[in-house]
């Protein structure tokens, strides 16, 4: 659990919440590339999501109904 944020110091200097995972089964994120405009992260119970990165604007989840694990 936890938060992602993301840092620009070139436009504001302030951190910008991305995505809160303090009150949903968050597994993991990543950056989708190229470009690294976007984030996916992915829940426990296998829902997928892309977030960008440019505002925390969450874009799209997909549900691959399946319990995801790491290893």
């Amino acid at each position: 659990q936890g938060t992602v944020y993301s840092y620009r110091p070139a436009h504001s200097g302030e951190a910008v919440k991305l995505l809160d995972t303090s009150s949903s089964c968050f597994l993991a994120a990543d950056f989708l590339t190229p470009g690294n405009n976007y984030c996916v992260s992915v829940t426990i119970s296998g829902e997928v999501q892309v977030w960008s990165l440019e505002d925390g604007t969450f874009l799209s989840k997909l549900n691959l109904g399946i319990e995801v694990h790491v290893t």
